[in-house]
């Protein structure tokens, strides 16, 4: 009995190990197949995450490309697809009032078509001469000095302060290195027309009395064209060779016929080369010239001055009509001491300070390709007291303006246009500036930075 209670028992142990060895390997397979589910669940999910990822890339591709295609030529067509090897991106643009435009971005691969992502950014895309700009070349300098109201795109190094009924409108609105104060009735944007805003100083709460913009810390470094003594020796060149004829860029027209009476030249012009007013071909001292050009209602006619087919430098001064076309070079200060209409689309660039003592407007209704463009190394002083119209259509200077060292209006007036300079000095608060988003078309090529280009991206998010 012991010996088959013994075998029993031992049997009985037996069946148990293999029904606990049977137990354990189905738990060891239910655990296998849970982590076999589990890991390729986590591989599925890594995979969606990681072609999500690259449609994110391809939309940002998208955008990349469109702002590059226009920062390179100003303008974009409404819809756009950028392919990359990984996949493609269709992108849609609209554009919107003050320089800005909208830019959508979807993007999806070429192994998950299925999978997509989307970018909205806002981005502003202005040449040089949209602006109304106070910046030196160096950082820390210019800025400024007393207000006035500035109806778009508006950059200003320093502090910024509006003060009175001064205000900023349209925008976008710059201020670099320095802070943004609002007393008085200062405004920037209204409750209905929010301003873009980008300043890296002290600023008010956006959204309080007066202070309605779309604001942003993150605020760029832009800088004048430089005006050194090269540039200057560069565009009395430029004037010397459009000299050669009575037609502008005579490097490309050459009139060879003899040429008419051209009832003489601007007082002081070299012989030889009627569109520039000096000595000799050696240009002076930056900004220190010594041949001064006045032009007032005493001064005699000059060139001829036909309406529509005048010389490319020629005054009427019955009509007190100045016509300029290209590049005229005065080593000296110039002044303007009337009332003056312009025809012409040129540069009056002066190696030395500029006098504005009356009003300066095109003949023909705008738009139209007459725009007068000064330059100076030095000062352009407007000393005149307009109507300072709130009508851009009534502006008592038109043209644009550039001056490195500083741009000085004594009395209230109206400007519309572009001026560019290291320092913008009012001595009224009152002045009101219409930047003319259409300037660049018809801007003078001779014009400092004619051709730059600025783009910025005012806002990023992803959409659905």
């Amino acid at each position: 009995m012991r010996e088959g209670g013994a075998m029993c028992l031992i049997g009985c142990e037996r069946g148990s190990a293999v029904f606990a060895a049977v137990g354990i390997m189905l738990v060891l397979t239910i655990l296998g197949v849970g982590a076999f589910t589990v890991s390729q669940n986590t591989l599925t999910a890594t995979g969606r995450e990681r072609n999500s990822s690259i449609a994110l890339a391809i939309a940002d591709a998208g955008i990349d490309q469109a702002v590059w295609r226009l920062d390179a030529s100003g303008s974009l067509p409404s819809s756009m697809t950028v392919t990359t090897d990984q996949g493609s991106a269709e992108v849609s643009v609209t554009a919107l009032e003050n320089s800005e435009w909208q830019i959508v971005s979807r993007g999806h691969t070429n192994v998950a078509p299925g999978i997509t992502r989307a970018v909205k950014v806002s981005v502003f895309s202005l040449s040089l001469w949209n602006f109304v700009m106070a910046s030196s070349l160096t950082a820390g300098g210019g800025g400024l000095v007393g207000n006035t109201s500035v109806y778009g795109p508006f950059y200003v190094r320093g502090g910024v302060t509006l003060s009175g009924n001064s205000e900023v409108q349209k925008g976008p609105f710059f201020v670099k290195d320095g802070d943004i104060s609002l007393t008085g009735n200062g405004k920037v944007g209204t409750t209905t027309n929010l301003v873009y805003v980008y300043n890296d100083g002290n600023h008010p709460v956006p959204g309080s009395k007066n202070f309605y913009v779309k604001f942003s810390n993150n605020c760029p470094d832009l800088y004048l064209p430089p005006m050194r003594q090269g540039e200057l020796q560069a565009l009395e060149n430029l004037a010397a060779t459009e000299s050669a004829d009575c037609l502008m860029g005579s490097t490309e027209i050459t009139n060879t016929e003899p040429q008419p009476d051209s009832n003489g030249h601007a007082p002081g012009a070299l012989a030889g080369y009627y569109k520039i007013v000096d000595t000799d071909r050696n240009v002076g001292t930056l900004g220190a010239g010594s041949n001064p050009l006045v032009i007032n209602a005493t001064t005699p006619s000059w060139g001829v001055s036909t309406h529509g087919s005048g010389e490319d430098f020629a005054w009427d001064q019955a009509t007190r009509t100045l016509y300029v076309k290209g590049t005229v070079f005065v080593d000296g200060p110039v002044t303007f001491g009337c009332n003056i209409n312009y025809e012409g689309n040129g540069a009056l660039v002066a190696n030395g300070n500029i006098l504005v003592t009356g009003l300066i407007r095109p003949v023909g209704p705008y738009p139209n390709d007459d725009v007068l463009g000064l330059v100076t190394p030095g000062e352009i002083r407007f000393t005149v007291s307009g109507s300072n119209d709130s009508n851009p259509d009534n502006a008592d200077i038109w043209g644009a303006y550039f001056a490195t060292n500083q741009i000085r209006i004594d009395q209230n007036v109206s400007i519309r246009g572009s001026m560019l300079t290291g320092l913008l000095n009012f001595a009224h608060p009152n002045g009101h500036l219409f930047s003319d988003q259409q300037l660049p078309e018809y801007l003078p090529e001779s014009m400092p930075g004619s051709t730059q280009r600025f783009t910025y991206m005012g806002s990023w998010r992803e959409v659905h």
